[in-house]
């Protein structure tokens, strides 16, 4: 090797560090950038705490009724029944648009064909999300497919009963709303 390849070599050396070093700095914000975005959309502790979390985490029957002229044609009942159940989201991985910061997440069955609107397609299982505020309210976002159905429900915790109102949205059910109970399934009850 020439001086001159020598003196080009040892030019392009402190480069080539500074290089990896900005590379690696990088990918250091990166990882701590993913790491604290994790749990950003994770509620505080004292809610996920709170004895409502507690209070509605597990497996209840609901109740689903419609206020009369909400509909654009007559409902073939006046309500229906199915199961929701909840799980506490202690990381924040629930997402929903259309709920902030929710601290369950879970599932429902409800055939909501009385009312006019498709069944549930046996490819997708049917979403709920839910975010309780101290000291016992609750709100609960259920959602089927690509805005197929969702219904918006807002209510009071107390003891082992939530009610209170919902509203639905979606291309396929025009709109609704009307009032609901939730109480604690028995059936999954332990002995």
């Amino acid at each position: 090797m020439d001086t001159e390849s020598v003196e080009l070599a040892g030019r392009g050396a402190p480069r080539a560090r500074r290089r990896r070093g900005t590379l690696a700095l990088l990918a250091s914000v990166t990882v701590l950038s993913i790491a604290a975005c994790e749990g950003s959309n994770r509620p505080p502790d004292a809610v996920l705490e709170s004895a409502v979390a507690h209070r509605l985490a597990g497996s209840w029957v609901i109740r689903l009724e419609v206020d009369p002229g909400s509909m654009s044609s007559a409902p073939r009942t006046g309500g229906v029944t199915g199961t929701v159940a909840f799980v506490v989201d202690r990381r924040g991985r629930t997402t929903t648009t259309m709920l902030s910061t929710p601290t369950h997440e879970g599932v429902f069955d409800v055939d909501f064909t009385p009312f006019g609107w498709p069944s549930q397609p046996s490819d997708e299982a049917p979403s709920a999300a839910a975010r309780v505020q101290l000291p016992d309210s609750v709100y609960i976002v259920f959602e089927r497919g690509e805005g197929n159905l969702a219904i918006r429900l807002w209510g009071q915790s107390r003891q082992d009963a939530v009610t209170g109102i919902w509203r639905a949205e979606g291309s396929r059910s025009g709109g609704a709303s009307g009032r609901f109970t939730m109480t604690r399934d028995a059936s999954t009850s332990a002995p």
